[in-house]
């Protein structure tokens, strides 16, 4: 590294292992330093900043980084899947570097919130809500209803709603018992997820207050998955299905249905969505007739289609035909460039609308400084006033 034309040794493992994440390794100083073994001391700190690491790491003795790099990656592995919790999809790339900063940051959050915000808070009475009952070998049937009605959704209700003001009443069901949900927000979170990674969520655990991620790839303007409102119902759905289980897994769009999350799972969120006997007389001989339907049902016309085939409720020959029309569909589908948000509705996606009101509530009564308000919700260096303001207005 070049200090007023000094050079200065870093190691470089302990380079790589600092910056192991997927967005920092596409930067080209990066990449550069790596190539040339050389490194400007404004560069590092910027990629310092970038990954979350304090710059002097870089200079301390092995054994420390070590020691440290062993703290923080148990910290965040232990908020996530273990090896007998998940089976990750080989058709699709996913390393945890891929989101690395972004479990780090809700991770930062959920000790924000025990520490500084809900500090009498009790354990959260959702998580592990049916671990009994399937223990109990109880019905599909009877793990959707008592899931739905402690998260009291109403379906008469919900099937009156657009897809996307389904998608904000379930988020609402869902914060309002104590799940605090994230969705991707392009350019404004910690890191953006490259396109190629084929990850819809992520559960992480935590006893009071479970966090989880939504991947809607507005980033991307022709993704490879589709996230329209009808899959991210989807997967919230299986997110909270997943924390009522204590079951803490990664979602991964893949080709096989007992992959990613598991086929118990499958059922209860297909059963929750699709009651069977809300689907006992349907009958659908065709494409349209499958889209209409998964309109009245706020779902996907794929889900749909994987639910009449759970219910033998669809001819095999005709799901086959159906979901290859479908597979057509989507490949043959381009997305345009996306209208940009206003940073205030940016930062309010990626923040969630539970913890930006707590947030919002605690910094009002003077319970956090205003730099805890904006490295909490922003950490993007110095934020405008307006900002503040108009984030406050918003979830005051």
């Amino acid at each position: 590294m070049k200090v007023d034309r000094k050079k200065v040794g870093i190691d470089r493992s302990c380079f790589v292992d600092l910056l192991d994440t997927s967005s920092i390794k596409e930067l080209s100083s990066y990449q550069l330093a790596l190539t040339e073994n050389e490194i400007m001391l404004a560069d590092l700190k910027n990629l310092a900043q970038k990954a979350g690491v304090p710059y002097p790491l870089f200079f301390a003795p092995k054994e420390i980084l070590q020691v440290q790099l062993k703290d923080y990656r148990h910290n965040i592995y232990s908020k996530i899947a273990g090896k007998d919790e998940i089976r990750l999809s080989t058709r699709g790339k996913f390393q945890v570097e891929d989101v690395r900063l972004i479990l780090n940051d809700l991770s930062r959050k959920q000790e924000f919130l025990k520490n500084r915000l809900l500090t009498n808070e009790k354990p959260n009475t959702f998580v592990g809500r049916v671990v009994k009952h399937i223990k109990e070998n109880r019905s599909s049937k009877e793990i959707a209803e008592a899931i739905r009605q402690r998260l009291g959704i109403d379906l008469s209700y919900m099937r009156r709603l657009s897809k996307g003001k389904v998608l904000d009443y379930i988020c609402n069901c869902a914060e309002a018992v104590g799940i605090f949900v994230s969705f991707s927000s392009y350019n404004y979170m910690p890191q953006n997820i490259n396109k190629e990674v084929e990850l819809s969520g992520i559960c992480l655990k935590d006893k009071k207050f479970p966090f989880v991620f939504i991947n809607t790839r507005d980033g991307d303007e022709n993704p490879k998955i589709l996230e329209t409102s009808g899959r991210q119902i989807f997967t919230l759905v299986s997110m909270v299905t997943c924390v009522a289980m204590n079951r803490f897994i990664l979602s991964i769009k893949t080709d096989k249905k007992g992959e990613g999350v598991n086929k118990t799972v499958f059922q209860i969120v297909g059963e929750l969505l699709i009651p069977a006997e809300d689907a006992q007389n349907l009958k659908i001989t065709n494409l349209e007739e499958l889209k209409t339907y998964s309109e009245i049902f706020k779902v996907t016309p794929s889900m749909l289609l994987m639910r009449l085939r759970e219910l033998n409720r669809m001819d095999a020959s005709l799901g086959e035909h159906l979901q290859q029309k479908l597979s057509d569909e989507v490949k043959g589908k381009q997305v345009g460039p996306r209208r940009q948000p206003r940073p205030v509705d940016a930062y309010a996606k990626y923040n969630g609308t539970r913890f930006s009101k707590e947030v919002v509530r605690a910094y009002a009564s003077h319970k956090i400084t205003q730099e805890e308000f904006k490295n909490v919700l922003f950490r993007r260096g110095k934020m405008e006033q307006g900002l503040i303001d108009n984030y406050s207005k918003k979830f005051n």
